[in-house]
């Protein structure tokens, strides 16, 4: 493995201070940007995000926005490309390493005439990818990608990634725990239960302010500490989570609130 310089780690440090000091729902979103692209000279970033206990498979966030839309028109589509991709199975069956390059977990050619190769190509153009984990489970695997076009990533890309894999990967423990956690491991006030189960039925924040008798600001408060307990970027993957965990009521599943 290549070795690092000072300087590497001074660009690794700018990276995962932006982590550190972002707002907590912004992680790892805010990661997908043009500062990470710049870093391994990449053409793309992208954050995803595959949740077999939610059945759900979804892009978090990407760079450029326009460029990579993978999953707008084709959920299905882009779940097969995710459950297939070897970098997602090496996550989901505990690898130990931090990142990976995806063309090297198999052969060249065997990447090349993998599906997963085939969606990344037809829909960003990409073929060379870094993927880098944040979360790696048998349930949850959640983690970020560089790209390029065309030109092979070196051993000491790799070995940046790995080091970023493992700042990044403890600065998402630190704000969020384990998110790979069962239920027995969550424990809601009952005004975060109350918040959460008015969510799922998309009321905007100052809906449930008026519907609960308190401020907009308060909910907001209790939005921040639902996503930091289940370990989840917004209030549609909380709600999934929460169903999936049996933290739901049943009342508040089978009627509209007034």
């Amino acid at each position: 493995m290549a070795s690092l310089g000072p300087g590497d780690y001074r660009l690794l440090w700018a990276v995962t201070e932006r982590g550190i000091t972002c707002d907590q729902s912004e992680f790892p979103a805010i990661l997908a940007d043009s500062d990470l692209a710049d870093l391994f000279q990449a053409d793309a970033v992208d954050t995803c995000e595959m949740d077999l206990r939610a059945g759900q498979c979804r892009q978090l966030a990407a760079y450029p926005a326009k460029q990579l839309g993978l999953c707008t028109h084709d959920p299905s589509a882009f779940r097969t490309f995710l459950t297939g991709h070897p970098a997602a199975r090496y996550f989901q069956n505990g690898g130990p390493e931090p990142a990976v390059n995806a063309g090297r977990l198999t052969t060249r050619a065997e990447w090349r005439a993998s599906p997963s190769y085939a969606f990344l190509r037809e829909h960003s153009g990409m073929t060379e990818q870094l993927v880098i984990r944040l979360v790696g489970s048998p349930t949850l695997v959640r983690g970020m990608a560089v790209m390029r076009a065309r030109t092979p990533f070196t051993a000491l890309d790799l070995a940046m990634a790995r080091q970023l894999g493992t700042l990044l990967g403890g600065v998402h423990h630190l704000r969020f725990g384990d998110p790979t956690r069962g239920s027995d491991g969550i424990r809601l006030t009952p005004r975060e239960a109350e918040v959460l189960n008015l969510w799922q039925y998309g009321l905007t924040g100052h809906a449930i302010a008026h519907r609960l008798g308190i401020t907009p600001r308060t909910v907001d408060k209790h939005a921040e500490n639902l996503r930091a307990k289940f370990g989840t970027p917004d209030r549609t993957s909380t709600v999934l989570r929460a169903q999936t965990l049996g933290l739901l009521t049943a009342d508040a599943r089978n009627r509209r609130p007034r």
